[in-house]
């Protein structure tokens, strides 16, 4: 329902977005377009002016309809026109004018495995003509020849392409008439000698199936079976006799292993509770529901309640308290009499079951054993079976055929004609240079486009808004262009050394970007990570809490990289300083006492400390959670650093602790791949993440890119105000 009433104008600009994402893309890759043009279509005109011209002679024949004549049919003659084959049989003489057969018989009697371009190109320089050298030449021969079928006609085209024309036209017309001169002999002997083979195969096939037929009854009258009954019909009858015998025993041998292991059930749940002291009759439920002791058991029951009643009137003395207590105890005599009495039948019945099983399974395997007599018998059976299957088979195709050739008289008649001889070609068909320019010209600019968007799509780093919006599904705070300081402490303070440079103004966008990511939420503790190292984090992280300082925000940064810690070597302080390592170790304490004032109005810093065994338990510690908490309310901003995602798993327990989380790629270097199981894996952990920033943007790579085109000219305009500025201050 939403599309129904999108805005046009929508629609129209995305689609023009997208064309010029398009058109930039082939603009940055255009080098990839240009040189793959240019070799492309240099390539087809070496190809143009190295090709051999290739010289294309036809000739043309006509197949027609054969007609067949059926004799002698119930004494009338009967003509039979082939048109339900006459598909196949066009298709057969296609493929005969390319037969090994047939270009053997061409090059023959053409020599051409002595001379010209296949005897050069098969590297014969002996010019006697071998086995070897007319086999090898075939397959060339071969592939010179094209049968091109006329359609909707049955004219067919016999196209032979030959560097030499003379060669190529006599190439056509023999291959033209040693096809007409094979058809014809085919024809001729196709029913020469058939129906003699047919006649001598069939008395052969016979006497077989004869012989087969005996060797079935004399294996059926030689059988135990038959001697045992000697009215049996067939083995097969037999066996499945012994099937169904076999079925009833194992049916019958499974009913009584069930009635065993009811009644053994029954037994030993019996003695398991005497062994117990339990009465049988209240766990035995089989017991219990006999009809003698239900009986017992509710006159019981009836003289239990009738002594309730009496105790509640009477002294336990009293006679007729008395005379009930005994009615009781006399009727669970009785019930114990009849429960061990019926538990005693049911052992009888068991021992009778346990033989009746033991019957059962002999009968078992007396009819299993008779089954497998039997099908060992079936497998001699089953073979004598397929033997005269076979044998009658053969014998009624033999027959079937001699009866069809016998009715058949076909005529000697031609229907393969000669229409166009093959003559000289004018002009070469190869190559075609009007072709060969388009084609070198429109592939060589689409394998151009391919190749740009292939570079392009496999291009899996990191560089853009669009990567970070559309690949990751973060909000993008901004990017960092690439400082050329590889010194780590003007890298880190670069904020404060340069504060009106362009970098420190992007620092500036991200805060006020994260400031604004959420109005009605302060990120007060916000912690910065990436997927691997040397992506510049704690860059980010210590000028990120410089501009905050700057702003007059009371601001803490906090080195949590316990294992390589970067923001030590930045800010000098004495070597001896207790870091974040030691107040954990210690219990945590006052944390005032590892709080270091840099030289940065509004600054402070807790570094690593020393370098711990177990950094992950000093991560997961109670004692950072409660410095977390106890800093928060005192500092405007908490800046934590954190270790990359990829090496350890601190920064998700880290990630949790804070309101935020900044997540930093580097330019043209971080993978969307890795980017996206590290965020997988914080959204997992619960971390809200704030959105990500580009490190390293390398303004003169990416000058030409239509993302950083107004940033570079932005950036130009304002380092010309602040030179201005400074030069005025100066005079």
């Amino acid at each position: 329902m939403e599309n129904e009433f999108e805005d046009p104008t929508l629609t129209q600009n995305r689609g023009a977005s997208h064309l010029r994402h398009y058109w930039h893309v082939l603009y940055e890759r255009r080098w990839w377009v240009i040189t793959t043009f240019v070799v492309v279509f240099a390539l087809m005109l070496i190809y143009l002016f190295k090709a051999t011209k290739i010289y294309r002679a036809t000739a043309t024949i006509e197949i027609g309809r054969i007609q067949n004549t059926i004799v002698n049919l119930g004494g009338q003659p009967l003509s039979l026109n082939r048109n339900f084959h006459d598909n196949d049989y066009l298709e057969t003489q296609y493929e005969k004018l390319q037969s090994r057969t047939l270009i053997e018989k061409v090059v023959r009697k053409l020599r051409l495995d002595t001379q010209g371009k296949y005897a050069e190109a098969a590297g014969i320089t002996n010019k006697v003509s071998t086995e070897g050298t007319v086999r090898a030449v075939i397959p060339m021969v071969q592939g010179s020849i094209n049968v091109n079928p006329s359609r909707l006609s049955r004219l067919v085209e016999i196209q032979v392409e030959h560097t030499d024309k003379e060669q190529a036209k006599e190439i056509a017309n023999t291959l033209v008439e040693l096809f007409l001169e094979s058809n014809r002999e085919q024809r001729r002997e196709r029913y020469s000698g058939p129906l003699d083979w047919l006649e001598a195969e069939l008395g052969t096939r016979a006497t077989n199936v004869t012989k087969a037929a005996e060797k079935i009854h004399n294996f059926e009258i030689g059988g135990e079976f038959n001697e045992e009954n000697p009215t049996q019909v067939s083995f097969e009858d037999e066996l499945a006799t012994a099937i169904m015998s076999l079925q009833q025993a194992q049916t019958a041998y499974e009913m009584k292993v069930s009635e065993v292991n009811d009644l053994k059930e029954i037994v030993d749940n019996a003695n398991e509770a005497k062994e117990r002291g339990e009465e049988v009759y209240n766990v035995v439920s089989y017991i219990a529901n006999r009809q003698v002791i239900a009986s017992l058991k509710s006159s019981l029951s009836i003289a239990e309640t009738r002594l309730e009643g009496f105790r509640e009137r009477y002294r336990e003395d009293w006679p007729a308290v008395l005379q009930v207590t005994k009615e009781i105890q006399e009727y669970k005599n009785q019930i114990r009499q009849e429960a061990e009495a019926a538990l005693q039948s049911m052992r009888k019945d068991l021992n009778i079951a346990n033989n009746q099983e033991k019957q059962a399974l002999i009968r078992l395997n007396l009819a299993k054993e008779r089954l497998h007599n039997l099908n060992e018998r079936k497998v001699e059976y089953d073979i004598l079976k397929r033997e005269e299957g076979k044998e009658q088979a053969v014998h009624d195709m033999l027959l079937a055929r001699a009866k069809e050739m016998q009715l058949v008289a076909e005529e000697t008649q031609e229907n393969i004609y000669f229409v166009d001889r093959a003559i000289n070609p004018l002009l070469p068909v190869k190559p075609n240079k009007t072709l060969l320019l388009i084609v070198g010209i429109v592939g060589g600019i689409i394998l151009g486009i391919g190749l740009a968007f292939l570079v392009n799509l496999l291009d899996d780093s990191i560089k853009t808004q669009d990567d970070i919006e559309t690949y990751l599904r973060l909000d993008y705070l901004g990017h960092v262009p690439k400082v050329d300081s590889k010194v780590s402490h003007d890298r880190s303070l670069y904020a404060h050394l340069q504060p009106q440079s362009d970098v420190s103004e992007n620092f500036r966008t991200i805060r006020a970007t994260v400031a604004l990511a959420d109005p009605e939420k302060e990120y007060r503790v916000v912690s910065i990570t990436s997927a691997a190292p040397s992506e510049g984090k704690s860059f980010i992280a210590s000028n990120f809490a410089i501009v905050n300082a700057q702003m007059g925000l009371k601001t803490l940064l906090i080195d949590c990289d316990l294992r390589r810690p970067s923001l030590r070597a930045t800010f000098e302080f004495e070597k001896e300083k207790k870091g974040l390592t030691q107040y954990i170790e210690s219990g945590g304490g006052a944390f005032e006492d590892i709080i270091y004032r840099t030289e940065i109005p509004e600054l402070d810093l807790i570094h690593s400390g020393k370098i711990s065994k177990n950094p992950h338990e000093l991560v997961t510690s109670d004692a950072l959670k409660k410095l977390v908490a106890e800093v928060e309310k005192k500092y405007d901003r908490v800046v934590i650093d954190s270790p990359p995602i990829l090496a350890v798993s601190d920064p998700l327990i880290i990630a949790s602790l804070a309101d935020g989380l900044l997540y930093v790629t580097k330019f043209d270097r971080s993978r969307r791949h890795l980017s996206l199981k590290c965020l997988q894996q914080l959204q997992s952990g619960g971390a809200n993440i704030i959105g990500a920033i580009i490190n390293e943007v390398d303004l003169r790579k990416a000058r030409y890119s239509y993302y950083y085109n107004n940033y570079y000219y932005q950036n130009r305009y304002y380092t010309d105000y602040y030179r201005k500025h400074k030069e005025k201050k100066a005079s």
